[in-house]
């Protein structure tokens, strides 16, 4: 359903009412709403980082990225486990590899 030109008038069930404008169209969808003191509201969308699934190139998985995190800190990856249900559990699963190219 098309959204219209606006703006909308919303009541809530605490007897308040809140403006909604149209300001831009034909983004992705939000990643999170917040509420600012002065009634406005900010709207963050999904940016391409540089690293990650929403990588524009080099795309790592977030295993690979917990293993750099954890190499920077002076942690040995493959040895920080915790049992869960009689296992030993990594953090970075089986496939967390360092990622050399975000290290400086």
């Amino acid at each position: 359903m098309p959204l219209g030109s606006g703006p909308f008038i919303f009541d809530t069930a605490e007897w308040f009412s809140f403006k909604v404008s149209v300001i831009a169209r034909g983004m992705p969808p939000p990643r999170s709403l917040v509420f600012l003191p002065n009634g406005d509201m900010l709207i963050t969308r999904p940016y391409p980082f540089d690293f990650g699934f929403n990588a524009v190139d080099k795309k790592v998985h977030p295993h690979g990225l917990q293993a750099t995190v954890l190499f920077l800190l002076g942690i040995d990856h493959t040895k920080m486990t915790y049992d869960y249900s009689g296992r030993k559990i990594r953090l970075t699963d089986t496939s967390g590899e360092l990622i050399h190219d975000i290290i400086a």
